[in-house]
């Protein structure tokens, strides 16, 4: 029955045994600080300037988690990203495309699955509709890595 608390019947002993175990397979990879410098973004088209810089800002801090994750395998991650997308007639994002680069300090390219993740974070913003049709934004992310 459930008439007891934390009662296992039949079942033995349980052991959780003792020590530290191997808990080095277990532990995270250390948090890398890094910074995002979200700059001003342009539009050609019938946006509303402050509802494309509100909806930029407020899908910052998951730009960022993007970001601290790249960090993670990538310590020496950096550099600048512009985005440019169409936001459609019913204000959806429309075709991401990502230009710059993101390097390490030897100048390696990487932040392949940074990119991807920012461009998925993008993609789910949703913005007021534009007046005329459509709009296209420009806007500017700077990734600096921390100590």
């Amino acid at each position: 029955g459930f008439e007891g608390y934390g009662r296992i019947h039949g079942m033995g002993r349980i052991d959780t045994g003792g020590g530290q175990g191997g808990r080095e397979s277990l532990e995270r990879k250390p948090k890398r600080n890094g910074k995002l410098t979200v700059g001003s973004g342009a539009s050609q088209g019938l946006c509303n300037k402050a509802n494309l810089k509100s909806v930029v800002v407020r899908h910052a801090q998951a730009v960022g988690r993007c970001y601290e994750k790249g960090l993670m395998d990538e310590p020496e991650l950096g550099g600048k990203i512009t985005a440019r997308w169409m936001i459609g007639p019913a204000g959806q994002v429309q075709g991401v495309k990502l230009t710059g680069t993101l390097d390490d300090s030897k100048g390696t390219i990487g932040g392949a699955k940074t990119k991807s993740c920012l461009q998925r974070v993008l993609r789910r913003m949703r913005f007021a509709k534009p007046q005329g049709g459509t709009c296209v934004v420009q806007w500017p992310f700077v990734f600096t890595p921390g100590e």
